[in-house]
């Protein structure tokens, strides 16, 4: 299965959403912005995945969606 690694630090500074997924945005143009949820793995259900998404897709101007999967490691 595909996964970044992250430190707690390094995800404790992403933006989140309410139920604490955290996420990138970027700029898509004039139509919105681009988002990447990380969810991490054995935290969050694919249910918190959705609602997640669901949230951004209410509150912001969503163009494009994805997600990659989170593994908390310990800073070196």
């Amino acid at each position: 299965m595909h996964h970044i690694e992250i430190t707690q630090l390094q995800y404790n500074r992403k933006f989140a959403t309410e139920n604490h997924i955290a996420f990138d945005d970027w700029l898509c143009g004039p139509g919105g912005a681009g988002f990447c949820l990380y969810p991490i793995r054995g935290v969050h259900t694919e249910a918190d995945l959705a609602q997640a998404k669901n949230e951004l897709y209410r509150k912001r101007d969503v163009v494009s969606m994805t997600h990659t999967w989170a593994v908390i490691v310990e800073a070196n």
